[in-house]
């Protein structure tokens, strides 16, 4: 049996070869997975000196589900446009969703450690791979933000508003 070590490799790598099998869907979910996971230490550690453990936390948690909800409405609406039908979301359904995607995100993240632990060994990651997260992290928060925006526009000129 053929194992590398975790901290350069990654835990798909690990099993996929105890397994013997194929690592490229295990890594690929891995990889979403950590993605995930640094969107959550991008949110945890904006100000993280200014404010105490819990308030990191609940920033950490908030900011990885505000993007989610973006996400959904965003494929809400194109899903409207190309079928040619429109509903209105009804703001407390929206505010409903948003608490239940929090309550998930925070019980994952931080009850059960998940999101804590990871933020922890976000440290003793190698410096580049510190940055490439950073990096995709940011990356994803803007595009979702830049979509949410223009599919928002797009939205509207399809029902005729200004």
């Amino acid at each position: 049996m053929v194992t590398k070590d975790t901290k350069q490799t990654g835990t798909a790598t690990k099993y996929a070869i105890r397994m013997g099998g194929d690592q490229s869907g295990l890594s690929k979910l891995l990889y979403v997975k950590e993605l995930y996971l640094s969107v959550f230490v991008l949110f945890f550690r904006i100000g993280a000196s200014n404010w105490s453990a819990d308030v990191n936390e609940f920033k950490g948690a908030a900011g990885i589900s505000v993007v989610e909800c973006a996400l959904a409405i965003i494929v809400y609406g194109w899903a409207q446009m190309f079928l040619g039908y429109h509903s209105v979301l009804n703001r407390w359904f929206m505010a409903v969703s948003f608490i239940a995607v929090y309550g998930i995100n925070y019980y994952a993240l931080v009850v059960r450690n998940v999101g804590i632990d990871f933020e922890k060994r976000f440290n003793t990651f190698s410096r580049g791979r510190q940055i490439f997260l950073y990096s995709v992290a940011i990356g994803i928060v803007l595009a979702i933000g830049i979509l949410f925006y223009f599919s928002g526009i797009k939205h509207r000129a399809m029902l005729g508003a200004h």
